[in-house]
């Protein structure tokens, strides 16, 4: 339901996407596509609640007593992750919930200085940590870099939550042998870094030297974008003095063909790692024979920065009208609900036939297997009923920081609704204003135009009796 709210849309856009109204903050899908994910968090993200994990022993039965340890851990927005996440100044273990140490408390690695230990989860998403660690977590935040391949319907869409970029998958099962990759490199050069000329006395230019060598001749379409006066021979291209600011790098853009060697089992491009920061431009087949081709990836960058649409109302008034998904509701709300849902459903205790079938398997008597399964049972409600009892309790905890947050949003939209009556009011009040001025500069004076009618309608009846007389004696004479 709160996917379905936030991804309203209106002529098509989703409003709550930013400038990428194309991209609905939810997937209403399931799809395969490909993202490097950046996403932050700060020690207010942080929950501290209980485990309960349910080991298996060789037979299928659950382990005699349930595992529950007091843990720290942060959720990450999506589960089954293509490989750990990176985070810099923390040592990443991979343990899947079925480890008995998953949950365990983790301490540093004894290193010197000592490195702190966060136990990822893949089933789950989450890291776990030390409670040392959680009161040690750096007060700017920590940034977790990981891939994920792969939405069901109802995760949020990365494009409109987090910084990364997108593998997109061209689809091409074939490529031709020899194939022309063709980038734009654009490179900055400082005075400081180029070879004067002359060696001797005040130059008069000076000479760089290109990462690549530019296409000779290069495509229309595609021509070198240089300095003024700057010419390029070969890989060497020479900029004159005047150009070349002492504190101000001159740029130089110029095209690059790279012919890609087939390696055996298909051709692997990577456009970003074959030219650092260059554009791959195209991609041609030179000759006829085809082979295999595994991939063909191009990295799409994007972040969720400047994503404010604002409308200009007069001068230097400028009024925000959208708000963004990762403000209204939070990946760290999905990820909270995700997590709590999947703790009620995985949460259970042992069935009294299976302890019966384990305690007869260690040869107890009758009488013995029935007050051991009860003490079991006992047992093992009561532990499932105080971790359910602490999850909800944090639960309620993190539904109200949630709704802070997006009470705050209504407020912000509060405040902007409330000046958009003011502007609107202050456009009324100069329509008034403009529409007086305009009246006193153009619109006719009544009084003044009534008078000036009735005077020339008094002078035309005179002109019309003067006349009238005048055609009357001409009569009276003529019948004379």
């Amino acid at each position: 339901q709160i996917g379905y709210e936030i991804n309203q849309s209106f002529g098509g856009n989703y409003l709550f996407s930013g400038f990428r109204m194309d991209e609905p903050p939810v997937f209403i899908e399931d799809n395969n596509r490909s993202f490097v994910i950046t996403q932050n968090f700060h020690i207010t993200d942080i929950s501290r609640e209980a485990s309960f994990q349910r080991l298996v022993v060789p037979g299928g039965l659950g382990t005699f007593e349930p595992v529950s340890y007091n843990i720290n851990v942060i959720k990450l927005a999506y589960t089954g992750l293509d490989a750990q996440p990176v985070i810099p100044g923390f040592e990443v273990r991979t343990l899947n919930i079925t480890d008995p140490d998953a949950y365990r408390p983790p301490v540093d690695n004894g290193a010197s200085p000592a490195v702190p230990v966060l136990h990822y989860i893949p089933e789950t998403g989450e890291l776990v940590m030390h409670s040392d660690t959680a009161s040690a977590f750096p007060r700017e935040g920590v940034s977790v870099t990981y891939q994920k391949t792969g939405f069901r319907q109802d995760d949020i869409n990365p494009m409109v939550y987090f910084t990364g970029r997108e593998i997109v998958d061209l689809n091409t099962s074939h490529i031709q042998l020899g194939t022309e990759l063709v980038y734009n490199v654009t490179q900055n050069f400082s005075r400081a870094a180029g070879t004067p000329v002359p060696a001797v006395g005040t130059p008069t230019s000076y000479n760089f030297t290109l990462a690549y060598t530019p296409m000779v001749p290069a495509p229309a379409d595609l021509m070198a974008s240089l300095p003024h006066g700057a010419t390029i021979a070969g890989n060497v291209v020479n900029i004159p003095a005047h150009v070349m600011n002492t504190t101000t790098d001159v740029s130089v853009t110029y095209p690059v063909r790279l012919m890609d060697t087939p390696v055996v089992g298909g051709v692997h491009i990577m456009a970003d790692t074959r030219v650092q920061g260059a554009e791959l431009v195209r991609a041609i087949g030179v000759d006829n024979i085809a082979i295999p081709l595994n991939t063909i990836e191009i990295n799409k960058s994007f972040d969720m920065k400047n994503q404010e649409i604002q409308y200009e109302f007069a001068s230097r008034t400028r009024v925000t009208v959208n708000s963004l998904a990762k403000n209204v509701v939070t990946d760290k709300m999905f990820a909270d609900f995700r997590r709590f849902f999947e703790f009620s459903d995985s949460l259970y205790v042992s069935t009294e036939y299976d302890l019966q079938q384990h305690f007869r398997s260690l040869g107890y008597s009758e009488e013995a297997i029935k007050e051991s399964v009860e003490k079991q049972l006992t047992k093992e409600n009561a532990m499932a009923r105080d971790a359910l009892h602490k999850q909800f309790n944090n639960m309620l905890y993190l539904i109200d920081k949630h709704v802070d947050n997006s009470t705050r949003e209504q407020t912000l939209l509060g405040s902007r609704m409330i000046r958009m009556e003011l502007i609107q009011n202050r456009l009324e009040d100069d329509e008034g204003s403009y529409t007086k001025l305009t009246s006193d500069n153009e619109d006719t004076n009544l009084i003044h135009a009534t008078i000036l009618r009735y005077s020339a309608e008094a002078l035309f009846q005179a002109s019309l009796m003067a006349n009238g007389g005048v055609i009357q004696m001409s009569i009276a004479n003529f019948l004379r």
